[in-house]
């Protein structure tokens, strides 16, 4: 749950940025399209056919990663990906210590996953995160944007 709270944060934040692929998401929408409108609606324009890749896309890793036999449930810590053994990489004190820090920013994704949602549900919920147009100025608020990060790179939203 930490990597995939941690995927959802970032995709959230990038959202809120504005950036975006260029190009066509499906014939009729763009990716700019989806950067101008709030991660829920963005969710909401992308076609049936692109939510059933996504699904399949994840239902296929699941089934896999699972499938490998011993199960990493059974049979203790095991590499994480399968493919890839850490331990050849660092010594264990080392790989314990990555891995906490991972578990801690998976845990504060999941936090801040939590406020993000509260804020576009329940507005003024989250009073560091005021609503702007119906988007949550969560960057734009630290003083900064997109533009600052790297100008010229991506259009900004008005």
């Amino acid at each position: 749950h930490s990597r995939v709270a941690m995927l959802a944060f970032v995709g959230w934040c990038v959202n809120g940025l504005g950036w975006h692929f260029p190009g066509q998401l499906s014939s009729d929408i763009s990716f700019e399209s989806l950067a101008g409108m709030a991660p829920r609606d963005a969710w909401d324009a992308v076609p049936e056919q692109g939510k059933l890749q996504i699904g399949g896309t994840i239902a296929v890793m699941e089934f896999v990663t699972e499938s490998i036999k011993p199960h990493y449930t059974k049979a203790g810590a095991a590499a994480w990906p399968p493919m890839i053994n850490p331990s050849k990489f660092m010594d264990d004190a080392k790989l314990l210590t990555l891995q906490n820090k991972e578990l801690n920013n998976g845990r504060l994704a999941m936090i801040g996953m939590m406020g993000f949602s509260a804020a576009t549900i329940w507005p003024g919920s989250v009073p560091m995160l005021p609503p702007q147009n119906g988007r949550l100025a969560m960057i734009g608020m630290m003083g900064f944007s997109a533009a600052t990060i790297w100008p010229g790179s991506v259009p900004m939203l008005p």
